[in-house]
């Protein structure tokens, strides 16, 4: 696991140090536009207003909801066994280990947490970008009950 953590941490800084300094082609410097050539437009098409600052601002309806939602993973079962949210919410589901040891997972978002044991917790986050019911399930073989341990999130 510590491996892994590695690499990713190394894979991140590297990506980091391309998105600062570019391809190595310190001969070319890209020019900022100045506030009048700016056209920026957030999303669904709204003109940004102009700060007294001078930096656009985002208007507040284009701001995601995020809805948090704790989730208790027993032997064999969550807690709650529904969630609902609307589509466009950003949900973040923290993961309370109770009994046994599991991780929660939704495939149809491809959301999955790290493993919690009893005490632990985890978090995910994710956008709900599409209307639908999707199945949320324990992705950690956990016992005879195992294949029971589902759940629904309902995107409206």
């Amino acid at each position: 696991m510590g491996k892994i953590i590695i690499v990713v941490a190394v894979i991140f800084l590297a990506g980091g140090i391309f998105f600062f300094f570019g391809n190595g082609k310190s001969d070319q410097k890209a020019e900022a536009p100045t506030f009048p050539e700016m056209k920026a437009t957030a999303v669904g098409g709204e003109k940004l207003t102009p700060s007294p600052s001078g930096i656009d601002t985002v208007p507040l309806a284009s701001v995601p909801e995020t809805k948090e939602v704790t989730v208790e993973a027993n032997n064999w079962y969550f807690e709650p066994e529904e969630i609902r949210v609307k589509e466009g919410t950003k949900v973040r589901i923290i993961l309370r280990g109770i009994s046994g040891a599991h991780i929660f997972a939704i495939p149809d978002f491809s959301v999955k947490s790290q493993l919690v044991e009893p005490g632990e917790t985890a978090t995910v986050e994710f956008v709900a970008d599409k209307k639908g019911e999707f199945s949320f399930k324990c992705a950690l073989f956990c016992g005879e009950g195992h294949s029971g341990m589902t759940g629904r999130l309902i995107v409206e």
